[in-house]
């Protein structure tokens, strides 16, 4: 484990292990990154998906809200993930 909290993983496990677990099946794992920002009047986050290249943004009016669509998002797999621009 990068970090570990177990509070934070009891409530949001798949956020939890985004940003934790180093090991999958005994082979190396990146970890994610979030980056959290407000714009708009909106909270903001970047998702970003070291190990496969690809990040996905999700905004909500609360940071609370915000934390459950990042859970939503990584549980389900589902979201807006891109891969970078090439320049």
């Amino acid at each position: 484990m990068a970090a570990e909290d177990a509070g934070f993983a009891a409530t949001r496990p798949a956020t939890h292990d985004f940003l934790s677990v180093t090991l999958i099946g005994g082979a190396p794992r990146r970890t994610g990154t979030i980056t959290v920002f407000a714009e708009d009047g909106r909270f903001k986050v970047c998702l970003n998906d070291r190990e496969h290249k690809i990040s996905c943004f999700v905004a909500s009016e609360t940071l609370l809200g915000l934390l459950d669509a990042v859970e939503d998002i990584l549980l389900s797999g589902k979201g807006d993930w891109r891969e970078p621009r090439r320049r």
